[in-house]
């Protein structure tokens, strides 16, 4: 540790903990901002900050800065502090000065160490100097002694208290609009020296769990304040198994994400959206090709199987997280624990996603909404390949080094580093790629009846080189709710198309060999034939992309629910829903042959495969919900059946040895048996029937 690192700690003793804190935050903001710290009641501003600027004398010539920086220490108050990775002490410069002011002084060893500084109470801070800075950053570095001697002369002290009067501590004091602010410490109390023209402006006080106040300050020197709690948060309604609780309800670890965490994200799904929105909601991208599925954990793994949680969709069990356009989203509810998911049973072992669509208010004027994103995503590869000619020097050395002679001439590494590098790297293989969405949605409501309605189109194109990869997803929603009386019937229809184009090779695969190969060599020669060498001797990665074939998808999802909700009597409903999601995708793939120089060949066997998957998944509900409060006690009973189908059929077919040029059957094609079935068969290598 630096010396006056080690001086630093020792004079800081005396401090709070806070005022450390806050020096560390307010590190990239300038003097202006950092110049305002906090003292508790006890203390006052120190008197050396009362006093006319301390005058410094010295003189060196090459001296190294941190011995310079040792002996400006011995004759003034202040304290040099610094982190040894971001200033060079080892560098010399030259002083010559002689009852010189302390600015002055630190001006001249910044100008020459090329480091930045500000003068935070008893300490100054080196650090480096942004390449962005600004002239006006500048100025307000010559400006420096005037802002240090007069910009902060005006002391607010206080205290902060909660609604029955005890001390609040560590809440923020901050001079609204602006970064001068401090903490209160544990008796609540708060000393803040604040910029002159800031004295009839205002404190923003704030604390976890309270309502944040704004207090005038009215060129007042002492202010209290007391502030409320911020209980609204404890009556925030989130979904919990079939029906509703107020968080101040809930035993169980459940958290609420609200569509404004949701909304504007550049995502093209919803499970991508939710990352970073909820402690220990845990989604991993597993490769960046459009339409790839995410793993989804809620606090990590719980078993050697199927980790992901159980999704419901507007109360019906097993949809498809994926297909859902973020945009339509009102609310997601993660039930993190078995407390709160116990409901669902078994099912729910690894936690539960309440996914709840937008819907339509009463007695709103219809609205129109519309949003789009237009960006470009491009690759990003972390690492960078040794030259050609280095790669070949630094194999002769291994294989020295292990006893065998050289794989190189000394001529044929000069050939490498004349002729350069060739393209066989990860970046020839990427590319940018365009990816946009669209949103539009009517929302309103009369006296009886709500309605939302949006529709949604998502294009990604793919990262990967070839011929049109990409996917694309068309959204359609329409949730409407009508009200008879005491009965209230509602409705939810939507449907979802995705077509997806990739390669028809493995994304992990094409990427390892793009990034194994030394650089002396290439994807194609000058005739644009697809080579092959001795690390990579029988498939190259750009010949598959370009060339290699396909896989296209065009999938369909319907999902409908019919609600009805009676009021029986005060607290008492009676709720039915049916509802049900009918898929229906189809996946067609073709291996096309290419055949690379000097050897190798991908898809010799020119396979064609066809796949086929209809699924309907209906769910039907009858609960009976009771919910009364009596003064500051509720209590909810509710009580229900439910009952849940699934009917899945299956159908592969793949052809080998199809036609070359047209993918259809010719003289010598045939059907493999073993990953060929049909819907009322069973599927080759388990004990899966392909209808269920």
């Amino acid at each position: 540790m630096k010396m006056a690192a080690m001086r630093r700690q020792a004079l800081l003793q005396p401090l709070r903990f806070g005022v450390t804190l806050l020096i560390a935050m307010l590190g990239s903001f300038t003097l202006y901002a950092q110049t305002a710290l906090a003292f508790g009641p006890s203390h006052h501003i120190p008197a050396y900050q009362q006093q006319p600027a301390q005058k410094l004398t010295l003189r060196v010539k090459n001296e190294r800065l941190q011995q310079v920086l040792q002996r400006l220490e011995k004759q003034m108050r202040y304290v040099f502090v610094y982190s040894s990775d971001d200033v060079n002490t080892n560098q010399r410069i030259s002083l010559d000065v002689k009852d010189a002011d302390i600015t002055e002084v630190v001006s001249e060893i910044a100008k020459q160490a090329g480091v930045a500084f500000e003068i935070i109470n008893d300490k100054i801070i080196l650090r480096t100097r942004s390449g962005s800075t600004s002239a006006a950053a500048s100025n307000e570095e010559q400006k420096a002694a005037g802002a240090f001697k007069a910009a902060f002369d005006f002391v607010v002290t206080g205290r902060i208290t909660d609604e029955g009067g005890n001390p609040i501590s560590g809440a923020s004091v901050v001079v609204k609009g602006t970064a001068v602010g401090t903490t209160t410490n544990t008796n609540g109390e708060f000393s803040l020296s604040i910029p002159d023209d800031r004295a009839n402006g205002s404190l923003v006080i704030s604390f976890v769990g309270y309502a944040a106040s704004e207090i005038p300050i009215s060129n007042r020197r002492e202010i209290t304040a007391a502030l409320k709690p911020l209980s609204g948060s404890l009556e925030d309604v989130v979904v919990v198994g079939y029906g509703t609780q107020r968080r101040l309800s809930v035993t169980g670890a459940v958290d609420k994400v609200g569509s404004a965490a949701i909304a504007g994200r550049p995502v093209t799904n919803l499970s991508t959206a939710l990352q970073g929105t909820s402690p220990n909601l845990i989604i991993q991208q597993r490769n960046f090709e459009p339409g790839q599925p995410v793993n989804i954990n809620i606090r990590g793994l719980g078993t050697l199987g199927n980790n992901s949680p159980l999704v419901v969709i507007d109360g019906i069990i097993g949809g498809d997280i994926n297909l859902i356009n973020p945009n339509d989203i009102e609310s997601v509810s993660i039930l993190k624990d078995a407390g709160a998911a116990a409901i669902f049973g078994s099912r729910s072992a690894n936690g539960v996603l309440l996914i709840t669509t937008k819907k339509g208010r009463k007695n709103e004027r219809p609205t129109i909404s519309y949003n789009g994103i237009y960006g470009i995503q491009s690759p990003r590869i972390t690492y960078t390949p040794v030259d050609a000619w280095e790669n070949a020097y630094y194999k002769n050395e291994s294989l020295a080094n292990s006893g065998q002679s050289p794989a190189f001439t000394p001529s044929e590494i000069r050939a490498f580093q004349e002729r350069g590098n060739g393209d066989w790297r990860p970046s020839t293989i990427l590319q940018n790629a365009v990816q946009q969405n669209h949103n539009l949605s009517i929302t309103g409501g009369s006296a009886n009846t709500t309605y939302f309605i949006s529709g949604g189109y998502l294009n990604q194109q793919s990262n990967f080189i070839g011929p049109d990869y990409g996917y694309q997803r068309y959204n359609l929603r329409l949730n409407q709710s009508t009200e008879f009386g005491r009965f209230k019937l509602g409705t939810i229809l939507s449907y979802v198309n995705v077509q997806n184009k990739d390669h028809s090779s493995s994304s992990d695969v094409l990427m390892v060999d793009a990034g194994r190969v030394p650089l002396y060599y290439s994807f194609q020669d000058s005739a644009g034939n697809f080579l092959t060498n001795p690390v990579s001797a029988q498939f190259n990665p750009k010949g598959i992309l370009e060339r290699g074939g396909f896989r296209r998808s065009n999938d369909n999802e319907v999902f409908g629910t019919i609600t009805g909700e009676l009021s029986i009597t005060r607290g008492l409903k009676l709720r039915g829903i049916f509802g049900g999601t009918f898929r229906s995708n189809n996946l067609f793939g073709r291996q096309i042959q290419v055949n690379f120089a000097p050897g190798g060949v991908y898809g010799q066997n020119r396979e064609v495969a066809d796949q086929r998957f209809n699924g309907l998944l209906t769910n039907t509900q009858l609960l009976l919900d009771y919910n009364r409060s009596f003064g500051a006690h509720s209590f909810q009973v509710l009580t229900g059946v439910t009952n849940e189908s699934e009917k899945v059929q299956r159908q592969q077919t793949v052809l080998l040895q199809a036609d070359s040029a047209l993918g259809t059957p010719t003289t010598g094609s045939q059907i493999d048996p073993l990953r060929t079935y049909q819907t009322n068969g069973t599927i080759p290598g388990s004990l899966v029937p392909a209808t269920t």
